[in-house]
C-alpha cells in the first residue's frame, strides 16, 4: 500500500478541515499545490505528491473548502475552472469571491 503524501498548509483553514492528511516526513518531494487567493492574501492550503496522492481525498478536501469558503478551483496553467482535480494539474488556485463584485 502506497502512502499518500499530502499536507494542509493554510494557517487559517475552515475549522472542520483537518490540518494534515496522511502526511509523510517533510523531506518528501511534494510536486503539486493547491493555493488560495483572497483579500487576506495568498497561501498554500494543500501540497501533495500526485504520483502517490489519493485524488479522491484531494477532491474531497477541495470540495469541502469550496463549500465552506465559496472559493472556486482554477488550473493555474490554463486559467480554466476545475470541476475535478486530476494528477495532471500541478498547481490549482482557489479563488475567493470578492464582495460586491
Amino acid at each position: 500500500m502506497q502512502r499518500c503524501n499530502m499536507a494542509l498548509r493554510d494557517p487559517n483553514p475552515p475549522a472542520s478541515l483537518p490540518r494534515k492528511l496522511n502526511v509523510v516526513p517533510q523531506e518528501t518531494n511534494m510536486k503539486a499545490k493547491i493555493l488560495t487567493f483572497s483579500s487576506q492574501g495568498d497561501s498554500t492550503i494543500l501540497e501533495y505528491d500526485p504520483a502517490t496522492a489519493d485524488m479522491h481525498e484531494v477532491n474531497r478536501v477541495i470540495a469541502e473548502y469550496e463549500a465552506k469558503t465559496g472559493a472556486q478551483p482554477f488550473d493555474v496553467a490554463t486559467g480554466e475552472r476545475i470541476e475535478k482535480i486530476t494528477r495532471a494539474q500541478n498547481e490549482v488556485l482557489m479563488v475567493h469571491p470578492i464582495a460586491g463584485g
